[in-house]
């Protein structure tokens, strides 16, 4: 902070002058914030996807307006207005599904098999395919010890 000081005015009302190394005391760091935030998103998105090789994009954009004073249209002040970006690359899955397309403009998938819409699914549901499992249970137990049973 003393090197801070050094290189940046500050006169006897508090006032600073603005520049890279005060921009972390404007509205109570809230700009500092949103810039480590962005920051944090931008590594984070590195870390996860190594793999891409797209570049992360992180900016600061001011910008400036100036303020007339109302009685004699002279420069009064400048707004200042901060955004920060981030820009990572897109997610993207790289592989197509393919939908039916009816006529009355929906989509139709099936769950099942992603990319081949007109695969029928089992016509199964849950309590029939328990229903099979227990009747094959019991039709297994009614084999006699005796009789020899070849494997397939």
């Amino acid at each position: 902070m003393a090197e801070e000081l050094k290189t940046s005015k500050t006169n006897d009302r508090g006032q600073m002058q603005l520049n890279l190394n005060t921009l972390s005391h404007i509205d109570g760091g809230r700009v500092q914030l949103v810039f480590d935030h962005s920051l944090r998103q931008m590594v984070t998105d590195v870390v996860e996807r190594p793999g891409d090789k797209g570049r992360r994009t992180l900016t600061l954009k001011i910008e400036a307006a100036p303020v007339l004073d109302q009685n004699s249209a002279a420069l009064d002040s400048i707004d200042l207005v901060f955004t920060v970006g981030c820009v990572t690359p897109k997610r993207r899955n790289p592989q197509a599904y393919r939908l039916l397309a009816l006529a009355d403009g929906t989509a139709m998938f099936q769950p099942g098999s992603p990319h081949d819409p007109r695969q029928l699914g089992l016509p199964f549901k849950a309590e029939e395919v328990e229903a099979v499992e227990d009747a094959s249970e019991q039709e297994a137990a009614e084999v006699d010890d005796d009789e020899e049973v070849s494997p397939i």
